[in-house]
């Protein structure tokens, strides 16, 4: 009998296992989103929100240990300053299907990462390698075409990452065709 075994073991062993949710935890802390399939997104959650319900209480040895997790100073700083702020919570928002071998995809958010940690806005680069930045009255439009023909212009700062996904369809087995 196999009793008390929980969580997804995701076709790995337990080395495994533990390599892939340390390092999507790092590029999670290092980014603030990580695009994964879903089961590993819903691995992933159970484990960030455990990991940062421990480090509430600011000692050594928590910092220690965000340090063997993390493996970055500058993102055991990060994850601190993330929870001396209140925010502990990780989001999951499905996304689409995966080109290739349709498996369904999830974006894993921190709620509250950009908040404390602002992204700064690239402008474009220019062919002579200048920045261009953009104006606060310019938006960016994306063409719908079908056959060459322009059928609307959508401004692109209104798009989500739902909306990309919405005219792909699933892929359908050879038999099916």
């Amino acid at each position: 009998m196999n009793k008390r075994t929980s969580g997804a073991k995701l076709g790995r062993k337990k080395s495994g296992r533990e390599a892939l949710i340390r390092n999507q935890t790092r590029s999670l802390f290092s980014n603030g989103f990580l695009v994964t399939t879903t089961p590993k997104a819903k691995a992933l959650k159970g484990e960030v929100e455990s990991f940062l319900s421990k480090i509430k209480e600011d000692s050594l040895e928590t910092k220690r240990k965000m340090h063997t997790t993390l493996g970055n100073a500058s993102l055991v700083e990060k994850a601190s300053e993330l929870v001396k702020k209140g925010e502990t919570k990780v989001g999951i928002i499905k996304v689409g299907f995966r080109d290739g071998d349709n498996a369904e995809t999830s974006k894993v958010t921190l709620l509250g990462f950009e908040d404390l940690f602002g992204k700064k806005k690239k402008g474009k680069t220019s062919k002579t390698g200048k920045k261009e930045e953009k104006k606060k009255g310019e938006t960016e439009f994306v063409e719908e075409k079908k056959d060459d023909k322009v059928l609307e212009k959508v401004d692109k700062s209104k798009l989500s990452i739902k909306d990309k996904f919405i005219n792909k369809e699933r892929a359908r087995s050879r038999s099916g065709i």
